[in-house]
């Protein structure tokens, strides 16, 4: 693990921000994932932010990491939210959620700027014009 895990909190938008990079560009092994496991359960007991992983940087996952981070999301029963990843990286998180019924979504990449927002739910059930 680093020395220094940098997490990244954005006020506006009530998000919590953790780039995996810092943990390496090819993250394969459940070892790393343990790593992040541990980082995601204290960022998750600290705050209510929505966590956000941010895989700028990384170019390779492997399906034993992929695992045991779904996992860790979805014993907590949250729902997975990314950005700045690979369609290829993307589809592994998908197909590993699915088996877990965890929901994956990918916000569009957001500038310095105007940080990454998370959008409303939307309502379910019928529109008011039915």
């Amino acid at each position: 693990m680093p020395a220094r895990v940098q997490v990244q909190w954005d006020e506006e938008s009530s998000l919590t921000r953790i780039a995996l990079a810092q943990f390496g560009r090819a993250l394969a092994t459940r070892e790393k994932a343990r790593q992040v496991k541990s980082l995601l359960r204290k960022s998750q007991s600290t705050t209510d932010a929505q966590l956000v992983l941010d895989f700028n940087g990384v170019s390779a996952l492997s399906p034993s990491f992929a695992d045991e981070l779904v996992n860790t999301l979805a014993e907590a029963g949250s729902e997975l939210w990314v950005i700045g990843l690979s369609d290829e990286v993307f589809s592994l998180l998908n197909s590993v959620a699915a088996r877990r019924s965890t929901l994956v979504h990918r916000l569009p990449e957001a500038s310095p700027e105007q940080p990454p927002s998370i959008p409303s739910p939307k309502p379910v059930g019928p529109s008011p014009d039915s």
